[in-house]
């Protein structure tokens, strides 16, 4: 009996990309911010004044005061809202075709976005009246710039979204993407 490869279900990844960014920023403006107070004390022979007041209220402060609880429960906000974005599925980058009659249901059929506009670019650099195309992917909308030379742009604008739609209508696509061209 012959073994036929089927590929593994399409597993959706937490987007990490927010909570690393802000945590990059963070230790980025600190690395510049320790950067500078070395610099000034090797300079200087003492941190800076700004960094020395921050220094002598921190071990004046008490833990108990409106400053310290104002600052902690900032930080408790920002701790959550990054937990709550490092376990939020990220968005698929690609669009769901619909599966071949046979095919099993529990199976998920992606086509990359990349792939998707590179064939429609494709497709349009060789359309009449084209120059140049140029073909993004936002959501559920289909986003073309058209850069073409043609006397009269509105009926070429209508007769490529008519037909772009067509051609993506007959992917098979579960949802068909809005399409929304833009001559230059």
């Amino acid at each position: 009996m012959s073994h036929r490869y089927m590929s593994p279900p399409l597993v959706r990844r937490p987007s990490r990309t927010i909570p690393v960014t802000i945590l990059g920023v963070l230790l980025v403006a600190g690395g510049v911010v320790a950067i500078i107070a070395a610099i000034h004390r090797l300079q200087h022979g003492a941190l800076p004044q700004w960094l020395a007041w921050a220094r002598g209220y921190l071990t004046t402060g008490s833990w108990l005061s409106d400053i310290a609880l104002t600052i902690a429960i900032v930080v408790g906000v920002i701790a959550l809202l990054l937990v709550m974005c490092a376990f939020k599925p990220g968005r698929t980058s690609g669009v769901f075709l619909k599966p071949a009659e046979g095919a099993p249901d529990d199976r998920e059929i992606v086509m990359d976005n990349s792939d998707l506009t590179g064939w429609l670019s494709r497709w349009l650099d060789d359309e009449d009246g084209v120059s140049s195309s140029s073909v993004r992917r936002r959501g559920n909308t289909l986003k073309i710039e058209v850069k073409t030379d043609v006397n009269d742009p509105e009926v070429l604008r209508e007769q490529l979204t008519t037909r772009i739609g067509d051609r993506v209508d007959s992917l098979g696509l579960e949802h068909s993407p809005n399409v929304k061209v833009r001559l230059r």
